[in-house]
């Protein structure tokens, strides 16, 4: 399951997040900020249902910031003991005949 995504550096889904924000319910759903180019959970903010940091979110990320913002997937798979995970797999396929597929 791919999480509703806008990318807030286009003006296109900056009004498209607005509009869902603000006229389809948005704000009673908890969403998730993310910075670019970072991992292991740096550059991410929880804002959850209803808060004030959810309702101005758009004032404090700039226009042309790099920023994604995705509604929060609650009821996601996880692993022992409620841990999140992600699967990564790199694939190359090197010949299609004889199919040879190298992967990492």
């Amino acid at each position: 399951m791919i999480p509703e995504t806008y990318l807030l550096d286009k003006k296109e889904d900056r009004e498209a997040f607005s509009k869902r924000l603000y006229d389809n319910n948005g704000l009673s759903i908890p969403w998730v900020l993310k910075t670019p180019d970072v991992n292991n959970g740096q550059g991410i903010t929880m804002l959850g249902p209803n808060s004030e940091e959810l309702d101005d979110v758009l004032n404090k990320v700039e226009e042309g910031s790099d920023n994604i913002i995705q509604a929060y997937i609650c009821n996601e798979l996880t692993w022992w003991g409620n841990k999140k995970f992600d699967l990564r797999f790199y694939w190359m396929v090197v010949s299609i005949d004889p199919l040879i597929v190298l992967y990492h």
